[in-house]
């Protein structure tokens, strides 16, 4: 049957069935649509298909059944306009790339070549941002130039290789949940024609005017690496090293399913290929692909890094390009690579977050992993989430979700509520259903699990109506009591030392307060989640 009277369905060789690996039901992997038999739209007919496939609710739907994939084929894009008029037609929004090791060169509106490394060098199975805790929702691919040979891009199942994963090694899935992995990026001052061989200013210069001294460009970057690490390192020949340590082992909110979102095996698969599987890790590329860790910084075992990357490889369906052929990707459930080629292939890319994050108000990203790692809370324990609203323009607000007990829907937020001009006041707010219910939802993550003894006895939850008091309950509110709100923080322009620096202080770093003294305090009656959680976060 048509879609929108405009799209159909079709197959082609190499397809599989989603079934095959993972819980759920019968379809293909991609879903593949083509105009209809004898419609050859225009330009702006194909935009307006696209359109009507998202608003109606069905590219969602669709995407569901079909876990995240869809290849369309037969659009008449010969340009890069083209193919960005295409792309927004989806109606998600533009995403900000922050470090970037790939060379990549904007082509149009937020369209840009996808990899500009050589064409004899594969690029291994990845998640677009896995490494690093700012990542977009959504991918999309478009093939301006086929080569004569080769140059497929194989797309695998992140449901499925988390799967199979567990089933073959689950200590070493234990071992991933646990401690996350570690990444290590270095960039040179130059690029270098490799898949990861941006230049500090390429991945980080953003803000960098050619007038800026050596002082003001070393700080313009590091302001920008820390918005999403705080962990670099620079080296005597102007390289810069950036750490990054995120979870690898996730929850797929959509599919309620856990997932394998990262760049484990692209980071393996390329230190292995380069010769660079040892210090100083530098290739034979000149680029350099240190292999992943542990989060805790131990060596991951080679024989389990060898077993995802064939397993990932085992999964893959290989999309050979036809010209024009545009393929969109859940970022969280599918991961992508490159077949080396010969001739001229020119793939363009568009990096995507989801429409809800459109306003700059408080707002989430709500195809966020709805967790992080999610331990299974042993009886007498309960889970307790970290949240945060994000905000394009200021930072984030975080709390902690308490659920209830014995309401069943129910639950206690615990924050402080203010600004840095005016300072902070703590609350408790009473919910008759969790925060994430609502319209706008915030990212969450599993913090923890505590002991029932810390959170019993509760308030009484409003029937119909959010209510907000200061009146602790129980012991975890006591303990949040007693730390204290943060005070006011930030310096008017007319206050008695306009030029002196205060560390300013809000709601996440009172959060962070909050946590340490309830891991020192409860002791073996409250784990976290992971090490890192805190970290994982978003601070806007």
């Amino acid at each position: 049957m048509a879609i929108q009277h405009s799209l159909e369905p079709f197959f082609f060789e190499g397809q599989k069935d989603v079934q095959n690996f993972t819980l759920l039901p019968s379809a293909a992997f991609p879903l593949a649509l083509r105009p209809a038999a004898g419609w050859k739209p225009t330009l702006q007919e194909s935009v307006e298909a696209i359109r009507q496939l998202c608003t109606s609710g069905d590219l969602k739907r669709l995407s569901g059944e079909h876990e995240g994939a869809l290849l369309i084929r037969g659009l008449p894009i010969r340009t890069p306009e083209d193919y960005s008029d295409i792309a927004h037609a989806f109606g998600f929004v533009a995403h900000e790339e922050v470090g970037r090791p790939p060379i990549r060169t904007v082509l149009a509106t937020n369209v840009k070549t996808a990899n500009e490394g050589p064409s004899e060098l594969p690029i291994w199975p990845h998640n677009e941002y896995g490494w690093s805790k700012i990542h977009p929702a959504w991918l999309s691919f478009c093939a301006l130039a086929v080569p004569e040979r080769g140059g497929e891009t194989p797309i695998i199942s992140g449901l499925g290789l988390a799967r199979t994963l567990q089933e073959q090694a689950p200590e070493f899935v234990q071992n991933l949940r646990k401690k996350g992995v570690k990444y290590v990026y270095r960039y040179g001052v130059a690029n270098v024609m490799s898949s990861t061989g941006a230049s500090v200013i390429d991945a980080y210069g953003q803000h960098v005017n050619s007038e800026d001294d050596s002082i003001t460009i070393r700080e313009k970057v590091e302001q920008e690496v820390r918005r999403h690490s705080h962990e670099f390192e620079w080296h005597e020949d102007g390289s810069l090293s950036v750490t990054h340590v995120v979870p690898i082992i996730r929850k797929h909110a959509d599919f309620d399913l856990t997932t394998w979102f990262g760049n484990l095996t692209s980071a393996w698969g390329r230190s292995k290929h380069h010769g660079a599987t040892r210090p100083p890790y530098r290739g034979d590329d000149g680029s350099y692909h240190p292999p992943p860790l542990y989060g805790d910084g131990a060596v991951i075992e080679s024989h389990y890094l060898d077993l995802a990357l064939t397993i990932a490889e085992s999964l893959q369906v290989l999309v050979k390009w036809e010209q024009g052929d545009v393929l969109l990707l859940d970022n969280y459930a599918v991961l992508h690579s490159r077949m080396p080629w010969i001739g001229k292939r020119t793939v363009l890319a568009a990096l995507w977050d989801d429409k809800h994050v459109a306003k700059p108000e408080n707002v989430a990203l709500s195809t966020l992993p709805e967790s992080q790692v999610i331990k299974e809370s042993a009886a007498g324990y309960s889970k307790i989430w970290l949240c945060c609203y994000r905000s394009y323009l200021f930072a984030g607000h975080w709390f902690i979700f308490v659920p209830s007990i014995t309401n069943h829907g129910c639950g206690t937020i615990i924050n402080v509520q203010g600004n840095a001009k005016e300072g902070f006041k703590h609350e408790f707010e009473r919910l008759n259903r969790p925060p994430w219910s609502s319209t706008v939802r915030p990212a969450r993550f599993h913090l923890g699990n505590i002991k029932d003894a810390w959170i019993h006895p509760e308030a009484t939850y409003p029937r119909d109506e959010t209510t907000v008091d200061t009146t602790p309950f129980n012991s975890l509110e006591r303990l949040a009591l007693e730390v204290p709100a943060p005070a006011p923080s930030l310096n008017s322009a007319q206050g008695p030392a306009p030029g002196k620096r205060v560390q300013q202080v809000n709601c996440q770093s009172w959060i962070k307060s909050f946590v340490s003294d309830l891991i020192e305090k409860a002791g073996d009656e409250f784990e976290l989640s992971q090490p890192d959680i805190l970290d994982l976060a978003p601070e806007q």
